[in-house]
């Protein structure tokens, strides 16, 4: 049977009682092992009128007793509660608790909270927003929510609102704004490219379509010169395969993809998805070509995107080995001269300069 331990501390209090006689006191509770202790007291000629014996008892009995009489301790009533070595009970039960009045208060319940009572009536529900254990109530942190009588906050804020721990959800009312779930303490403006009929969606424009930002709807067409595939961006930054881009989308760092590169241009895997001007010296006459041709003798290419070769200005001209970039001047042709020729050539030679050559060198 468990003892009450403010009735073993009496032995050094009252030296003439025994350890033992304290220890086979019956003591279903403290209020009968006190009427138990009474008499031994009195067995041993101590007696509760003596004013020190009277504090001494009184500085040793445990909290939630009222000792208006010390013959007996007494139970607080329901719904109060008294401090160690009380004469009265004069406290409310305290918060977080309830006091039923058999001397205890009793911590609610998780997913409950107290301001103080007499039962378990006064342990209330937790609001919806907030949580509850030990007895207390606390707002749900920012970006959740929570149902009446939780413990945890376990909701991620609902689209279209936000959630700053108020222990409720915000609407967004702005016009062109929306959030996605969990947000914390702001809405969020519709991005270009998107549209937000309503703050709970958030989707992107429709393709060949386009949005400026805050906006409800998608009005606008694609802008000139740049593709809208609809994915809420001006995107065509990688081509497809077989796809080459003529040129950047300079004002958006994007491109523009085609399917075939026109002439004067090439497009290959190596290009990394650009059509290419043709090199100076070469040409392309057609479309989706994936290389560019040299010119032919007669021909140039001084500049690059060429889809033709201009022929060559007269006494000029190209061929494989001078290139075909720039024209060169033609040298006249002039027929050899023959043996004899040239014999005859050498003999008028030394007879006006009196010098002296062998035809033999020149054979």
């Amino acid at each position: 049977m468990k003892r009450c331990a403010p009735v073993l501390m009496l032995l050094g209090a009252f030296a003439a009682v025994t350890r033992a006689q304290v220890l086979s006191i019956p003591s279903l509770n403290c209020s009968v092992a006190i009427a138990n202790l009474t008499a031994l007291l009195a067995k041993n000629n101590i007696t509760l009128n003596n004013s020190t014996n009277r504090t001494r008892l009184l500085s040793i009995l445990p909290n939630n007793w009222n000792c208006t009489g010390l013959a007996t301790a007494q139970s607080c009533p329901a719904g109060l509660f008294s401090m160690q070595g009380s004469a009265a009970c004069t406290i409310q039960c305290p918060a977080t608790y309830y006091c039923p009045g058999n001397g205890a208060a009793i911590q609610c319940p998780p997913g409950t909270y107290s301001m103080g009572g007499a039962d378990s009536s006064a342990c209330t529900p937790c609001t919806a927003g907030y949580f509850c254990v030990n007895g207390a109530q606390r707002v749900c942190p920012a970006g959740v929510l929570s149902l009446a009588g939780a413990s945890n906050c376990t909701m991620l804020c609902p689209p279209g609102f936000y959630c700053p721990a108020v222990g409720y959800a915000v609407p967004c009312l702005q016009s062109g704004t929306y959030t996605a779930g969990g947000a914390t303490y702001n809405c969020s403006i519709c991005e270009a490219g998107y549209q937000c009929p309503t703050p709970s969606q958030h989707n992107f424009c429709p393709p060949n379509t386009w949005s400026l930002p805050g906006s409800t709807s998608c009005t606008l067409p694609c802008p000139t010169g740049v593709v809208c595939p609809g994915n809420g961006k001006m995107s065509c930054s990688v081509c497809p395969a077989g796809v080459f881009t003529v040129r950047p989308c300079s004002a958006l760092g994007d491109t523009i993809c085609n399917t075939t590169c026109p002439p004067g241009m090439f497009g290959a895997f190596y290009t990394n998805g650009f059509c290419r001007n043709c090199d100076v010296g070469y040409y392309n006459g057609q479309y989706g070509m994936t290389t560019c041709q040299s010119c032919t003798d007669g021909y140039f290419a001084n500049t690059t995107g060429n889809a033709a070769c201009q022929p060559c200005p007269a006494n000029t001209n190209t061929n494989s080995f001078t290139g075909f970039v720039n024209c060169q001047k033609v040298i006249p042709h002039r027929p050899a001269l023959k043996a004899g020729n040239l014999y005859l050539s050498l003999v008028a030679l030394r007879g006006k300069r009196g010098c002296c050559i062998s035809p033999l060198a020149f054979f």
